[in-house]
C-alpha cells in the first residue's frame, strides 16, 4: 500500500517515528540556544531522538535515510563541539 516512497510500513516503525521525532524536533528548534548555554542534556535528548528515528527508518528498510540521519547526528555533534556529555 505505502511501499513506494516510505519503504515497507511496519507498525513498530510508526511508533518509533512518533517517539523519535517527537523528542528530537522540539530540541532542533532550540539548537542554537542549547549551544549558547552548553546544555548537554538537550543535545543528548536530540541524539537519542534521532537514534530512535534512525532505527525507524532502518525498520522500514531505507538505508539512504539511515545514512542521512547518521550524517545529521554527526554534524550536530561536531557543531556542538564533540564534547562528551557529563
Amino acid at each position: 500500500m505505502f511501499g513506494g516512497i516510505l519503504g515497507s510500513v511496519h507498525p513498530l516503525s510508526t511508533v518509533l517515528f512518533v517517539l523519535g521525532y517527537g523528542l528530537a524536533l522540539p530540541i532542533v528548534a532550540r539548537l542554537t540556544q542549547l549551544k549558547a548555554t552548553e546544555n548537554r542534556l538537550g543535545i543528548v535528548g536530540h541524539q537519542v531522538g534521532m537514534t530512535i528515528a534512525l532505527v525507524a527508518w532502518a525498520t522500514r528498510g531505507r538505508p539512504i535515510m539511515v545514512l542521512l540521519h547518521l550524517g545529521w547526528m554527526i554534524g550536530v555533534r561536531i557543531w556542538f563541539g564533540g564534547r562528551t556529555p557529563r
